[in-house]
Protein backbone atom coordinates (compact mmCIF):
# COMPACT_ATOMS: atom_id res chain seq x y z
CA UNK A 1 0.00 0.00 0.00
CA UNK A 2 1.86 3.00 -1.10
CA UNK A 3 -0.24 5.72 1.07
CA UNK A 4 -1.94 3.64 4.31
CA UNK A 5 0.18 1.62 6.55
CA UNK A 6 1.12 -1.73 4.98
CA UNK A 7 -1.23 -4.67 6.77
CA UNK A 8 0.97 -6.93 8.86
CA UNK A 9 0.67 -10.31 10.19
CA UNK A 10 -1.95 -9.56 12.88
CA UNK A 11 -4.12 -8.29 9.68
CA UNK A 12 -5.76 -11.68 8.35
CA UNK A 13 -7.91 -11.88 5.37
CA UNK A 14 -10.74 -13.62 7.09
CA UNK A 15 -14.58 -14.12 5.46
CA UNK A 16 -16.00 -11.52 7.96
CA UNK A 17 -13.17 -9.05 7.45
CA UNK A 18 -9.69 -8.14 7.15
CA UNK A 19 -7.34 -7.51 9.64
CA UNK A 20 -9.38 -5.03 12.47
CA UNK A 21 -11.72 -3.81 9.66
CA UNK A 22 -15.54 -5.88 10.07
CA UNK A 23 -18.01 -6.36 7.43
CA UNK A 24 -19.96 -3.18 7.58
CA UNK A 25 -17.72 -0.84 8.68
CA UNK A 26 -17.64 2.51 7.13
CA UNK A 27 -15.30 4.22 4.66
CA UNK A 28 -14.14 6.71 7.21
CA UNK A 29 -13.18 3.51 9.36
CA UNK A 30 -11.66 1.78 6.63
CA UNK A 31 -9.69 5.15 5.46
CA UNK A 32 -8.84 5.52 9.15
CA UNK A 33 -7.34 2.03 8.65
CA UNK A 34 -5.56 1.96 5.53
CA UNK A 35 -5.07 5.54 4.54
CA UNK A 36 -6.51 6.87 1.07
CA UNK A 37 -6.36 4.09 -1.64
CA UNK A 38 -4.76 4.66 -4.67
CA UNK A 39 -7.18 4.35 -7.01
CA UNK A 40 -11.31 4.22 -6.80
CA UNK A 41 -13.63 2.94 -9.47
CA UNK A 42 -17.34 2.44 -9.64
CA UNK A 43 -19.12 -0.87 -10.49
CA UNK A 44 -22.48 -1.10 -12.44
CA UNK A 45 -24.80 -3.20 -13.83
CA UNK A 46 -25.96 -0.82 -16.96
CA UNK A 47 -28.86 0.19 -15.11
CA UNK A 48 -29.49 2.87 -12.62
CA UNK A 49 -26.47 3.74 -10.17
CA UNK A 50 -23.62 1.63 -9.69
CA UNK A 51 -24.41 -0.46 -6.63
CA UNK A 52 -20.74 -0.88 -5.95
CA UNK A 53 -17.56 1.47 -5.34
CA UNK A 54 -14.01 -0.26 -5.43
CA UNK A 55 -10.94 1.10 -3.36
CA UNK A 56 -7.85 -0.39 -4.51
CA UNK A 57 -4.17 -0.50 -2.92
CA UNK A 58 -1.02 -1.31 -3.90
CA UNK A 59 0.79 -4.00 -1.99
CA UNK A 60 4.54 -4.08 -3.32
CA UNK A 61 3.37 -5.13 -6.86
CA UNK A 62 0.27 -6.77 -5.80
CA UNK A 63 -2.91 -5.79 -4.90
CA UNK A 64 -5.37 -5.08 -1.89
CA UNK A 65 -9.40 -4.10 -3.47
CA UNK A 66 -12.15 -3.06 -1.20
CA UNK A 67 -15.60 -3.43 -2.35
CA UNK A 68 -17.87 -0.83 -1.17
CA UNK A 69 -22.12 -0.68 -1.18
CA UNK A 70 -22.28 2.48 -3.12
CA UNK A 71 -25.57 3.74 -1.18
CA UNK A 72 -24.89 2.45 2.30
CA UNK A 73 -21.14 3.65 2.13
CA UNK A 74 -20.09 0.95 3.96
CA UNK A 75 -17.32 -2.84 3.56
CA UNK A 76 -18.69 -5.44 2.00
CA UNK A 77 -15.58 -7.18 1.12
CA UNK A 78 -12.15 -7.79 -0.37
CA UNK A 79 -9.73 -9.27 -3.10
CA UNK A 80 -6.20 -9.84 -3.03
CA UNK A 81 -3.42 -11.00 -5.28
CA UNK A 82 -0.95 -10.19 -2.94
CA UNK A 83 1.05 -13.30 -1.68
CA UNK A 84 2.25 -10.91 1.49
CA UNK A 85 -1.30 -11.32 3.05
CA UNK A 86 -2.59 -14.89 4.38
CA UNK A 87 -6.23 -16.15 6.25
CA UNK A 88 -5.85 -16.77 9.80
CA UNK A 89 -3.91 -20.16 9.03
CA UNK A 90 -1.87 -19.19 6.56
CA UNK A 91 -3.34 -19.88 3.19
CA UNK A 92 -1.66 -17.03 0.94
CA UNK A 93 -1.87 -16.51 -2.77
CA UNK A 94 0.79 -18.77 -4.55
CA UNK A 95 1.69 -20.93 -1.65
CA UNK A 96 -0.92 -23.42 -1.56
CA UNK A 97 -2.54 -25.89 -4.07
CA UNK A 98 -6.11 -27.27 -4.30
CA UNK A 99 -5.11 -29.88 -2.77
CA UNK A 100 -3.84 -28.84 0.15
CA UNK A 101 -7.08 -26.55 0.88
CA UNK A 102 -8.64 -30.12 0.44
CA UNK A 103 -7.00 -31.68 2.90
CA UNK A 104 -7.39 -28.54 5.65
CA UNK A 105 -11.07 -27.49 4.87
CA UNK A 106 -12.82 -30.81 3.68
CA UNK A 107 -16.22 -31.01 3.27
CA UNK A 108 -16.15 -27.35 4.26
CA UNK A 109 -14.71 -26.17 0.56
CA UNK A 110 -16.95 -26.37 -1.80
CA UNK A 111 -17.35 -24.61 -5.51
CA UNK A 112 -18.72 -20.98 -6.01
CA UNK A 113 -22.02 -20.81 -6.67
CA UNK A 114 -20.94 -17.73 -8.95
CA UNK A 115 -18.40 -18.24 -11.67
CA UNK A 116 -16.91 -21.25 -13.41
CA UNK A 117 -17.09 -24.56 -12.17
CA UNK A 118 -13.97 -26.89 -11.02
CA UNK A 119 -12.61 -27.95 -14.30
CA UNK A 120 -13.04 -24.48 -16.07
CA UNK A 121 -9.82 -22.19 -15.35
CA UNK A 122 -9.74 -20.40 -13.31
CA UNK A 123 -12.42 -21.41 -10.71
CA UNK A 124 -13.41 -20.35 -7.43
CA UNK A 125 -13.76 -22.26 -3.92
CA UNK A 126 -15.67 -21.02 -1.06
CA UNK A 127 -15.57 -21.40 2.90
CA UNK A 128 -17.98 -19.90 4.30
CA UNK A 129 -18.13 -17.93 7.95
CA UNK A 130 -21.25 -20.41 8.49
CA UNK A 131 -23.34 -22.72 6.33
CA UNK A 132 -21.33 -24.43 4.05
CA UNK A 133 -21.69 -22.86 0.35
CA UNK A 134 -23.35 -19.37 2.25
CA UNK A 135 -21.72 -15.80 2.36
CA UNK A 136 -19.77 -14.61 4.39
CA UNK A 137 -17.06 -16.47 2.97
CA UNK A 138 -13.33 -16.71 1.94
CA UNK A 139 -13.08 -17.69 -2.01
CA UNK A 140 -9.92 -19.05 -3.19
CA UNK A 141 -9.70 -18.55 -7.28
CA UNK A 142 -7.36 -21.45 -8.11
CA UNK A 143 -5.23 -21.74 -11.44
CA UNK A 144 -5.27 -24.02 -14.11
CA UNK A 145 -2.17 -24.91 -12.35
CA UNK A 146 -4.04 -25.77 -9.28
CA UNK A 147 -2.17 -22.70 -7.24
CA UNK A 148 -4.29 -19.98 -5.11
CA UNK A 149 -4.07 -17.08 -7.58
CA UNK A 150 -6.56 -14.86 -5.11
CA UNK A 151 -8.39 -14.66 -1.98
CA UNK A 152 -11.62 -12.41 -1.31
CA UNK A 153 -13.65 -12.28 1.67
CA UNK A 154 -16.84 -11.07 2.60
CA UNK A 155 -20.15 -10.89 0.73
CA UNK A 156 -21.24 -12.34 -2.60
CA UNK A 157 -20.33 -9.61 -5.39
CA UNK A 158 -23.68 -7.78 -6.66
CA UNK A 159 -25.95 -9.87 -9.33
CA UNK A 160 -24.23 -9.56 -12.87
CA UNK A 161 -20.93 -9.30 -11.42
Amino acid sequence: MSRGPTPGPGDELRATGLGVLELGASTERVLEVLGRPDRRATRNLGVGPAPEVDWTWRVGRDELELQFDARRRRFTGYCTDSPRLATADGVRVGGVSTGMLARRYGERLVPAAIGPPPGVEPHTLLLSAGRRGSYPALGFTVSAQEVVMRICGGQAPPAGE
